[in-house]
């Protein structure tokens, strides 16, 4: 008809942008649960494991032996322990509209990159909750900081950081427990930990004159600080959001533990993740989700569907 625009014309009169959008991500390097509890691939969703005395692991049996006769024998005690592990999943819809605004590619890479930070934030919260929680029987030596005389509290000014690391170390291998040598700690907890003057007086004639989470670690005798420093939205869908911390529960806590770099058999750590991945055990030991991708022809739309399976012990 004269004087009328076509279809294509008129798709084009207010086009979405095809190299530039909005969006919001975060680092990689800011989740702490796989840099605390190493990754033990399985193939199934249950099983059982060992689980060794540590009071006959540490007895010493050696003794004297005459000739002849029978030497002392070690027995190590051993209970076996049940896992099942916590299947969680998420998709999200790419509708066919999109994909003509670019190529479908490039929106299913986005697409499955933000479930992917979705179920990591979910993995990174339930962590952090269990582990930095007090009062939830995770953990055999929990100590209230800001008891006693001279509360060892990280904002306040006389509290001398190192040495309350290295003293709490030391009630760690009192109780029978490897030496720690990682400390897990939230932003604001961090944060306070910068401006204590002990710090500050420690760092400030070093080469690098400000203190950087190696630096501080090296003076306390760690191999690592580890901060959890994400973000997710607490509220529901279609609400403001009400943006807080992963360790929003767990602010004032912090964690001292021993983590082995390489989990075997009888290697000792503060916790594992148990990790599953029915299509390849290299993801399973990456703490990897399984990611798939199907087209529902009704909806005329894309689903990036993903899961994982994983308990922590």
């Amino acid at each position: 008809m004269t004087g009328q625009n076509t279809l294509g014309e008129v798709s084009q009169l207010n086009p979405i942008l095809t190299n530039m959008s909005v969006s919001y991500a975060q680092s990689v390097e800011g989740f702490a649960y796989d840099k605390i509890f190493p990754m033990v691939p399985v193939g199934v969703t249950e099983g059982r494991y060992w689980e060794w005395s540590r009071a006959d692991m540490f007895r010493i049996a050696t003794g004297p032996r005459a000739p002849g006769t029978i030497a002392n024998r070690k027995t190590v005690g051993a209970q076996v322990r049940n896992f099942s592990l916590e299947q969680e999943a998420i998709d999200m819809d790419l509708p066919d509209e999109l994909k003509d605004v670019e190529g479908s590619f490039e929106q299913e890479q986005r697409k499955v990159q933000q479930v992917t930070y979705d179920i990591m934030l979910r993995r990174e919260q339930k962590f952090l909750d269990l582990v930095l929680t007090p009062g939830q029987g995770t953990w055999t030596t929990e100590i209230d900081l800001s008891a006693g005389s001279t509360p060892d509290q990280l904002d306040v000014m006389s509290s001398n950081i190192p040495a309350m690391i290295k003293r709490y170390n030391n009630t760690l291998r009192r109780n029978g427990i490897a030496r720690a040598n990682k400390l897990l700690m939230s932003q604001p907890a961090f944060d306070a930990m910068l401006e204590n003057p002990d710090i500050i007086e420690r760092i400030k004639y070093t080469q690098a004159g400000f203190a950087t989470k190696e630096i501080l670690a090296q003076a306390m005798g760690l191999d690592e600080i580890v901060v959890a420093e994400n973000i997710f939205n607490a509220a529901v869908e279609d609400e403001a959001g009400t943006f807080t911390g992963t360790d929003f529960a767990s602010q004032n806590s912090m964690l001292l533990c021993y983590v082995t770099n390489a989990p075997s058999l009888e290697e000792p750590s503060a916790g594992y993740t148990i990790s599953w991945s029915e299509h390849d055990r290299t993801a399973a030991r990456a703490g990897a989700a399984d990611v798939r991708s199907f087209y529902v022809y009704d909806r005329e739309t894309t689903v990036i569907y993903t899961r994982r399976g994983m308990v922590r012990k």
